[in-house]
């Protein structure tokens, strides 16, 4: 019975180790599958906060478009401006045509009178001509008729005569020297306000030029900047869609299934993408009306040149006229000196006429009155002169004023964009600095991220064949279950058996407890027999002290009384052994199954089972009750030992599935980070890249005003030679 009691104990024993096995192999399965499901969920986070990047980046672009949005209104405005700021030059431009109109219409007063002054000219020749006709044939007939008294009347009035024809010819010299100074104070007169009328026309035609150039070059730099800009939103809009397109094919390739909120997300992408796209179409119209604005205001600058044109060759044509018109007061002067030369012949003649003298008077009256009112239109037309001059000064001090209020406006903005440009200097030296440590951390990083995406395709892979090992296990797992559940009963059975033999183990280990008691007390008692009879046999050695022969029974007695006494120790050795286990024994039977032990304790009770088996080993055949007490004592310990120990290895298991759970929060926490210098470093390149484009668009600027003070600087030369050759006319 024993031995077939041992033997289920033993199969007892291995079932539970089996057990025990199979439930730890399954609770490291399971702790496994929760591993796997947490790093599913965890890889479903990340799909999650992908799409919440890609969200994130539409968000961006839709940023970046209203930001676009708000500089094409920006640049609108700025055409606004500029068609304002043209409005204004154009209004300039009228008032100096207006003023030019003005001038010309002067011009066309001043030239009527002039017209007038010539034609008196003409009559007064006329006149003397006349005159001189009249004279001459009077003079013939009175030479015809009275020959003989002309020598009487010359000889009593030669005195009077002489002195009347030496007053008249001063009078005449007088006249003549008024009118050649007259003559050459008008032409000296006209040819200063052609002149002027000539440089004013320049200065008209070049200002109109450098207006339309000026209009030309500010529409066209305009359409070309807003071209640039246009195509650079455009590529930058291609590029984003083109990431965001690619992180989400990404996405969903690393789904595998996506379900229908995915679909949705798709489709809502897809939407957002054609969004876009119908976005990026609005904008090539715009470029193409743009480049369609463009190409008409080209064709208009073509159209204003060609009337330009068309006025050079009118303005020419004017020239040519005023040319002709000049040699024929040329002419017209040739024409009164000759006639003056024929007057003063003609007077000389006259000497000897009274007539002619009293005629000569009458006309130098009319002269007279004609040089006074001459005079007077002269001095009208000097202080209308003078006006004119007047009006050009404040023009040129104006123009002067202005000149040197653009000066200071260009040296400000110069020393303005020098400063800025040291300060972009420095900035972008920082930022080239810091790109390139941006670039190695990136460097960095990709490198890990590449290290990690293997690790994750590695783990997909782990997982696909995770997933089929589980719905393995979990078969496996049921079978198990319902074997368990029949050896749970099975184990019930045989623990309530175990339960009555070692109750029945107890009692026989209480009576042979109460019969090692009293073996204990004989065994004493037989010492003290024992002591007894050694004194006794001391005393009779003492007394046959004499007695050789006997020496070696009496050696032998006491090798027997000593190993008596040995034994007795031992015994007594053994009881105290024996009744402290009993002791521990009762303890253990009296402490319930679930109560928790401490390692303590449960080092002592493997200690104490390894004493009992090695006592129980060498006391078998001496002591088969105490064994029995031992295995009881053992089984016990055992069963009262089990629920603690599954309890230590469930703590150990929970310790193991907690450090997993933080192993992989803290590599999530890892990729966290990761995400975050990721979206750092694309927002410190999309820096860096506004920063170039803002450097750029600062030496574009530079440029624009390096090139509109050589502009100026070439206007300002233009100015000054203008200037100088209009103070070397006035000069003249």
């Amino acid at each position: 019975k024993l031995k077939q009691v041992e033997t289920e104990r033993s199969a007892v024993k291995k079932a539970l180790s089996e057990m025990t096995r199979s439930k730890e192999g399954l609770e490291e399965e399971k702790v496994n599958l929760e591993s796997d499901l947490d790093a599913l969920r965890y890889y479903m986070k990340q799909e999650r906060e992908n799409g919440r990047g890609v969200a994130t980046l539409y968000e961006k672009c839709q940023a970046q478009l209203q930001l676009k949005e708000e500089q094409l209104l920006l640049e609108e405005k700025d055409k606004r401006h500029a068609e304002h700021s043209l409005q204004s030059v154009q209004l300039e431009k009228s008032i100096a045509e207006q003023r030019m109109q003005l001038l010309e219409k002067k011009l066309s007063e001043i030239q009527p009178d002039l017209e007038n002054e010539r034609k008196l000219r003409l009559q007064q020749e006329r006149i003397l001509d006349e005159h001189l006709q009249k004279q001459q044939q009077s003079h013939e007939e009175r030479e015809n008729n009275s020959t003989s008294t002309v020598t009487i009347g010359e000889e009593l009035g030669r005195p009077s005569l002489a002195l009347d024809n030496s007053k008249l010819q001063e009078e005449i010299s007088v006249l003549n020297r008024d009118m050649q100074r007259q003559s050459a104070s008008f032409r000296e007169r006209e040819e200063l306000l052609m002149n002027e009328k000539n440089t004013l026309l320049e200065n008209l035609e070049a200002l109109r030029r450098k207006v339309n150039l000026n209009e030309d070059a500010l529409q066209l730099e305009q359409e070309t900047v807003g071209r640039e800009r246009a195509l650079e939103e455009l590529e930058t809009v291609r590029k984003q869609l083109l990431r965001a397109t690619s992180e989400r094919g990404d996405g969903l390739e690393e789904n595998g299934g996506p379900g229908q909120p995915e679909r949705r997300q798709r489709r809502r992408d897809a939407t957002e993408l054609q969004e876009l796209l119908e976005r990026e179409g609005l904008l090539s119209q715009q470029l193409s009306r743009t480049e369609s604005r463009c190409s008409e205001l080209e064709s208009e600058r073509h159209r204003q040149s060609l009337e330009l044109v068309e006025k050079d060759h009118a303005l020419e044509t004017c020239r040519r006229e005023l040319g002709a018109a000049r040699q024929r007061a040329e002419e017209l002067d040739v024409a009164l000196r000759g006639g003056r030369e024929e007057t003063a012949k003609l007077l000389v003649r006259e000497e000897s006429q009274k007539e002619r003298m009293v005629q000569a008077q009458s006309d130098n009256l009319l002269l007279r009155q004609q040089l006074q009112e001459a005079s007077a239109k002269v001095l009208q037309k000097e202080a209308v002169v003078t006006g004119i001059q007047d009006r050009f000064d404040d023009l040129l001090s104006k123009l002067q004023a202005d000149k040197n209020q653009r000066e200071q406006v260009l040296e400000e903005r110069n020393q303005e964009l020098v400063a800025s440009a040291i300060c972009l200097k420095e900035t972008l030296k920082k930022l080239e600095d810091e790109k390139n440590n941006n670039e190695d951390l990136l460097h960095q990083r990709k490198q890990d991220l590449a290290d990690a995406l293997k690790k994750l395709a590695m783990s997909e892979a782990s997982l696909d064949f995770t997933v089929n090992h589980r719905t393995a296990l979990e078969a496996e797992k049921s079978q198990l279950h319902n074997n368990l559940e029949s050896q749970r009963q099975q184990v019930q059975a045989a623990l309530q058996q175990s339960r009555r033999e070692a109750a029945a183990h107890a009692a026989s280990d209480h009576e042979h407890a109460c019969s090692l008691d009293r073996d204990c007390k004989s065994l004493e008692e037989t010492v003290k027999q024992l002591s007894e009879e050694k004194n006794a046999l001391e005393e009779k050695l003492k007394q046959v002290n004499y007695f050789h022969n006997d020496e070696q029974r009496l050696e032998e007695l006491t090798r027997q009384l000593q190993a008596a006494h040995d034994t007795a120790q031992s015994l007594q050795r053994s009881n105290r052994e024996l009744e402290e286990q009993l002791r521990r024994s009762k303890r253990h039977l009296q402490v319930p199954a679930g109560a928790a032990l401490s390692r303590g304790r449960r080092s002592r009770d493997l200690r104490a089972l390894k004493h009992l088996r090695r006592y129980s080993r060498l006391n078998l055949v001496k002591n088969a009750a105490p064994l029995r007490a031992a295995r009881s004592i053992e089984d016990c310990a055992k069963l009262s030992a089990a629920p603690p120990l599954r309890k230590l290895s469930l703590n150990l298991q929970s310790q193991a599935v907690s450090q997993e759970t933080l192993e992989g929060l803290r590599s999530m926490n890892e990729l966290h980070l990761k995400r975050l210098m990721e979206q750092k470093l694309q927002e410190l390149e999309a820096e860096v890249e506004r920063l170039r484009s803002n450097a750029e668009e600062s030496q574009r600027a530079t440029e624009h005003l390096q090139a509109e003070l050589r502009r100026y600087t070439s206007l300002y030369q233009e100015e000054l030679s203008c200037r100088k050759a209009l103070s070397a006319k006035l000069e003249r």
